[in-house]
């Protein structure tokens, strides 16, 4: 009986794991700190989410996202586009700095460090500088392919859609090769060009297993998204809340333990190594 205990509350450590081990390994991370995962993810976004439902009204998240497919939302003008633009960029951040604080709590968990919303908040603002600067770069990366593919493919055609594939293809090549930038920027203590270069070495060879993965998780995160789409028909604006509470934190725990996964492969990382990681990061400044 005392040898079980004693290797059920041995840390898990930061990998490696399989798809399924990372899949399992995220919802027990949650699970594990649900009340501090949503804490940390309600102080910034709910007041954002509330801000978002007061200016714009229930469907602000699809003024963010331009709509869905089969109902596209028109573009709004003067005054409006600015402040949505405007409302779209503090959102940004805030999502940003709320993913790094969850990630820096997933990663103490991991090492069955204390899970401290403080301590969170108060490495992820050092860091955030460069976080913002390696997220703008792979942005700007990706997105500018992507967003030529798009422009060509709406032109319509068999013609405009084949002109678009390489652009569309090479924006999701650089998009997952560029991924964990921001991650980069916050546990290893790089700048932005040096989070991106570290990345792009990082991820080289492994393209396709790090697709595979990140597209799993995806494909299970949107299943989980169905009901709460569903519910909000019957409440609206509490998509944004549950994704915030619920979704955000798993999109997150499922990124962090890629990217662990990966530095173990590639890196010999071991548990003493995130930790020395996560101490030294506890120390800055």
């Amino acid at each position: 009986m005392n040898e079980e205990n004693k290797e059920s509350t041995v840390a898990p450590g930061p990998g490696p794991r399989g798809a399924g081990g990372i899949i399992v390994e995220m919802f027990r991370l949650y699970g594990r700190n649900i009340v501090a995962m949503a804490a940390i993810s309600a102080i910034v976004m709910v007041p954002l989410i509330a801000a978002g439902l007061a200016a714009f009204g229930p469907d602000f998240m699809e003024l963010l996202l331009g709509g869905t497919a089969e109902q596209p939302t028109p573009a709004p003008s003067g005054a409006a586009f600015f402040g949505l633009a405007a409302y779209a960029a503090l959102y940004t951040l805030g999502l940003l700095a709320v993913s790094g604080a969850l990630a820096q709590a997933g990663a103490r968990s991991l090492v069955a460090g204390p899970v401290s919303i403080g301590r969170a908040y108060e490495v992820v603002l050092r860091r955030l500088p460069s976080m913002l600067g390696a997220s703008i770069i792979v942005g700007l990366a990706a997105g500018i392919p992507l967003g030529f593919g798009a422009l060509i493919g709406a032109g319509g055609g068999m013609a405009g859609y084949l002109l678009a594939l390489p652009a569309i293809f090479a924006g999701v090549y650089l998009a997952v090769r560029l991924m964990f930038a921001p991650f980069i920027a916050l546990f290893e203590q790089a700048g932005p060009l040096t989070a991106t270069v570290r990345c792009w070495k990082l991820i080289s060879g492994s393209w396709l297993r790090t697709f595979g993965l990140l597209l799993i998780v995806a494909l299970l995160l949107g299943a989980i998204q169905m009901p709460v789409l569903w519910l909000a028909t019957f409440a609206p604006g509490t998509d944004a809340f549950l994704f915030a509470l619920v979704l955000t934190p798993l999109t997150t725990l499922g990124n962090l333990l890629i990217y662990l996964d990966l530095r173990v492969r590639k890196d010999g990382y071991m548990t003493e190594h995130l930790t020395a990681e996560l101490d030294m990061l506890a120390a800055e400044g």
